[in-house]
């Protein structure tokens, strides 16, 4: 269904490199599978494109060809599993009824992970459009006046999650870009390089059962 996979692609547009939609057929990013040109971070020759009403991905930089579906199996497995329940509906094939548990058999796991709230994130980051040399990039790429933040240190980021602890290397200056869960919950960040770092993006996913997808919270 062309409709169908357009949308989640759609969904996943903001993890991708570059990424935009150049028609209603064709979406072009840099590719997660070799990571694209290593001379030039600007190349982005990854493309999905219609062949017989269904989305293909090639990358021609690589060589790497599949399905835009095997594409998100791939790189969004939550997000693939939720363009299967929804294909399946579409089908008209109904999910087997779940045998619920009996009051003996229920027990109650509590989550372990707990989650981030704004307060911490502005307690490690500052508001980027208050920095003169963050809001000075924003500017410069025309980036609409929207929630982003600035750290100065890339390294002050592993403090939003035990996951991370000792585990984010480099000291780069980092536009950082939020993502919140429908309940505004903050589930991850994504940390954007401003001096010439050879690893652009940072992301921390601070739970793996959720995707992260920006402007959620506002949906």
């Amino acid at each position: 269904m062309l409709w169908l996979e357009r949308k989640y692609l759609s969904m996943v547009i903001s993890n991708l490199e570059m990424a935009k939609w150049k028609n209603d057929n064709t979406l072009n990013h840099r590719c997660p599978y070799c990571g694209d040109s290593a001379k030039n971070q600007y190349k982005a020759r990854g493309y999905h494109f219609v062949v017989e009403q269904s989305f293909i991905y090639k990358c021609h930089n690589c060589g790497k060809a599949t399905s835009s579906v095997k594409f998100l199996n791939d790189n969004f497995p939550v997000i693939h599993k939720e363009y299967l329940k929804e294909w399946l509906k579409e089908q008209g094939v109904k999910p087997k009824a779940k045998k619920l548990p009996s009051a003996n058999e229920f027990k109650f796991t509590p989550r372990t992970e707990s989650l981030n709230t704004k307060d911490v994130l502005r307690k490690v980051c500052k508001n980027a459009w208050e920095v003169s040399v963050a809001s000075t990039y924003l500017l410069n790429r025309k980036i609409p006046k929207t929630e982003l933040y600035y750290v100065d240190n890339s390294e002050l980021l592993s403090a939003l999650s035990e996951k991370y602890k000792d585990r984010v290397l480099g000291n780069d200056p980092r536009i950082v870009i939020p993502f919140y869960d429908e309940n505004g919950e903050l589930v991850g960040v994504s940390g954007r390089a401003i001096n010439n770092s050879p690893l652009r993006y940072l992301t921390l996913k601070f739970l793996d059962d959720v995707p992260l997808i920006y402007n959620l919270n506002e949906v």
